[in-house]
């Protein structure tokens, strides 16, 4: 049976197949609505160097935690990762990491975790020697390579979790124990670029979400590779359906082409100002960039104001 959809409360009046695609007016919504803000840590909570948040996003936070606001992140980073980040802004959660294949409460129980399955990750590392690629395959609490690759010790930098050289052909056999989460490619350079894109037009049964280092980093694509029924929106379903809260109380943040789905699952979705065009595009609203606190902003528009 079809249903007719109305767009949620502080979205311009669309028809269903738009009203969330679109950059709008800044959104109408009363103070106390947002009761979730969704934040992507590389290029949106993090900038240039590796001090952390500035001051101006530290407060920001603070304050609407204050007043009742969750602060959640969101990103393609392992959860070991994203947990170091959180602890230092005193986030307990809940959280979501590997581009959405992983939720978790703030007691560290798992919402929503959907690993891929060994064959399908078996093809896709064939597929990444052919093209010469480096490729990394991610457990719940460590990552792992076949060599130290370049682009690997730079995404290590990146995140402050060092992978582990292993066989990876080991950890993909069928008695192997240990679920894949996420894996990844990553590229320097539009060429090798290309050459992922051409492992993603092959069809294998995965999701391929291209993200981008925050300014100030080498600028290499980080390709997050999960199941393909996840994304970081569907992990935000996921989340709001365990905590009861409706999808126009939330704010979600982020940079990257990977930040869509968290963009359109959220009621008001917020683009920095460094972020990729086809983001903006779908954007509530666009902010200043990160290393001008546009978290800080959106905060201080959508959540405070």
């Amino acid at each position: 049976m079809s249903q007719t959809l109305s767009p949620p409360p502080g979205r311009c009046r669309r028809t269903p197949a738009s009203w969330f695609r679109r950059p709008c007016a800044e959104p109408d919504h009363p103070l106390t609505q947002i009761r979730l803000l969704l934040v992507d840590i590389d290029g949106t909570l993090l900038g240039r160097g590796h001090g952390g948040p500035t001051a101006t996003v530290r407060d920001a936070i603070a304050r609407a935690r204050s007043r009742g606001v969750t602060v959640a992140l969101c990103t393609g980073r392992p959860m070991n990762s994203l947990r170091r980040v959180a602890a230092d802004l005193d986030l307990p959660g809940p959280h979501i990491a590997f581009d959405g294949a992983l939720v978790e409460d703030d007691d560290g129980s798992p919402i929503l975790r959907r690993p891929i399955d060994h064959g399908s990750v078996r093809a896709l590392l064939r597929a990444a020697r052919e093209q010469d690629l480096c490729f990394e395959i991610y457990h719940d609490h460590a990552h792992y390579v076949e060599k130290l690759w370049p682009e690997a010790l730079a995404h290590a930098d990146l995140i402050g979790v060092s992978p582990l050289v292993e066989p990876l052909d080991a950890l993909l056999d069928e008695s192997a124990e240990g679920d894949i989460i996420k894996s990844q490619l990553i590229a320097d350079g539009d060429e090798a670029g290309q050459r992922i894109r051409e492992i993603e037009n092959l069809g294998l049964p995965l999701r391929f979400g291209w993200a981008k280092p925050p300014p100030g980093h080498r600028a290499l694509d980080y390709v997050n590779v999960t199941h393909p029924s996840v994304d970081k929106g569907t992990a935000v379903a996921a989340l709001l359906a365990s905590k009861g809260i409706a999808r126009d109380r939330v704010l979600g943040i982020g940079d990257g082409p990977n930040d869509a789905p968290l963009l359109r699952a959220a009621g008001i979705g917020v683009a920095m100002g460094n972020a990729a065009p086809e983001l903006k595009a779908i954007a509530d609203a666009v902010v200043a960039d990160v290393d001008h606190d546009g978290l800080a902003e959106a905060i201080d528009r959508f959540v405070l104001a």
